[in-house]
């Protein structure tokens, strides 16, 4: 089978689409073999800020001159985009021949997608030869399918409300179930410069050493600071934060970098939809942000970057806070373009117009395709301003494939299943 018939395929194996637990995951990775993907392996989970903190660790330890595999999700136009070693996409024959080991291994055992993509990373990365593994948990920390490997370190990025008919409601209950990747004797980084008590309690349980933003290293300004060292990161090319946390996991696992390098290698780190700037006759900024502390920072991001309004199109799920997003980036957009998107979970592009008008008394125009909203906000906009497309992975993948002109984005339809 091609990889859009093995992905066609494994969402439809388990019943239930999300269906949080490690049993059913971890008894085909034991029976596989695959729970030590790496020489050592880091998990990342929190809020916002997660992929950036996996591709800022990729680098670096590339810098190292280490074997590395990042192992992300959801993914933008390819699904191949989720499994990486060194920078570079594995092939479809690859992904295909792991999911085929799945199969014959899996049994009477029925997996959802996320678990299929899970076992697909591991098995890869295990016949890798891998000096570090770097996995993305998806949704939580606990009963994430990635959480059935143990890490030699762990990474906890900011924790804000998202998810919360899944993970709880505050964020002390939130980070509860981020904490669960946390390993007795493991170090575990904290790249929140207010971390629930939560955090604290889970590791005092395990006795796991905490390293944590503000006590044990910091951000002074735009410079990473622990003990006499200071690195500026004030060209860091993704959020500050992940650069910091990355740079903190490179020390505990006593990976050799010179300041200069570090400098040298955040200054060039990138990521597709993480205020990712497509130069054309108008400047298009795509960031998959979606709640309202990553507002926060496309906001800033807006302000620090661009210094003017923009144009913005929009798309996004209706169990996200709209309201709170809206509130945050009006300071920053000038006009609103909302988009209707494919999907049970999409809120419809008449709702949005109606939380903006409710929330902070404003007018958007509405379009039933996001390609369409693209089009109107280009045609409204000057060379010298930009369009901002934002709210979420879909609406960021289908601008993204439409100024490429790849409207065949295979597998795009998946990306629902895991944002």
């Amino acid at each position: 089978m091609h990889l859009n018939d093995w992905l066609t395929k494994i969402s439809q194996v388990h019943p239930v689409e999300w269906d949080l637990g490690l049993q059913r995951v971890s008894t085909v990775a034991d029976r596989m073999g695959i729970l030590t993907p790496a020489k050592k392996t880091v998990l990342v989970a929190g809020t916002n800020g997660k992929g950036s903190t996996c591709e800022c660790l990729m680098q670096l330890a590339m810098q190292a001159g280490l074997r590395c595999g990042k192992a992300t999700s959801p993914f933008l136009v390819r699904y191949n985009e989720q499994i990486v070693i060194n920078d570079e996409q594995v092939s479809d024959e690859i992904i295909c021949q792991a999911f085929e080991l799945i199969e014959s291994h899996r049994g009477d055992i029925t997996l959802t997608y996320f678990e299929f993509s899970t076992l697909a990373a591991l098995q890869i990365f295990n016949t890798s030869e891998l000096d570090l593994a770097i996995l993305e948990i998806g949704l939580g920390g606990r009963l994430d399918a990635m959480n059935i490997v143990n890490p030699d370190v762990s990474i906890i990025t900011k924790i804000a409300l998202d998810h919360e008919q899944w993970l709880g409601d505050t964020r002390e209950v939130i980070a509860r179930e981020k904490a669960g990747i946390m390993r007795a004797g493991k170090p575990c980084i904290i790249v929140d410069a207010e971390p629930p008590a939560s955090l604290n309690a889970e590791a005092a349980l395990l006795k796991t050493p905490l390293f944590v933003l503000g006590q044990d290293f910091f951000l002074d300004g735009d410079s990473y600071v622990r003990d006499d060292v200071a690195i500026p990161l004030q060209h860091c090319g993704l959020p500050i934060p992940s650069a910091v946390a990355a740079i903190e996991a490179c020390r505990l696992l006593d990976y050799q970098l010179s300041n200069l390098d570090v400098q040298d290698v955040l200054q060039r780190v990138s990521l597709a939809g993480r205020f990712q700037s497509i130069p054309g006759h108008v400047n298009t900024i795509l960031d998959v942000g979606h709640n309202p502390n990553a507002a926060e920072l496309l906001r800033d991001n807006c302000q620090r970057h661009i210094g003017k309004p923009v144009n913005a199109v929009v798309a996004m799920y209706a169990d996200k806070d709209m309201e709170g997003v809206f509130t945050v980036m009006q300071d920053v957009v000038d006009n609103w373009y909302f988009a209707d998107m494919s999907g049970d979970r999409a809120a419809s592009a008449v709702d949005m117009a109606q939380c903006l008008a409710s929330s902070c008394g404003l007018t958007a125009r509405t379009y039933d395709k996001v390609s369409q909203a693209y089009d109107a906000a280009i045609a409204d906009t000057s060379k010298d301003e930009c369009v901002l497309v934002f709210g979420s992975f879909p609406v960021v993948a289908d601008v993204l494939g439409y100024i490429e002109g790849d409207r065949e984005r295979g597998g795009q339809e998946d990306i629902e299943r895991n944002s």
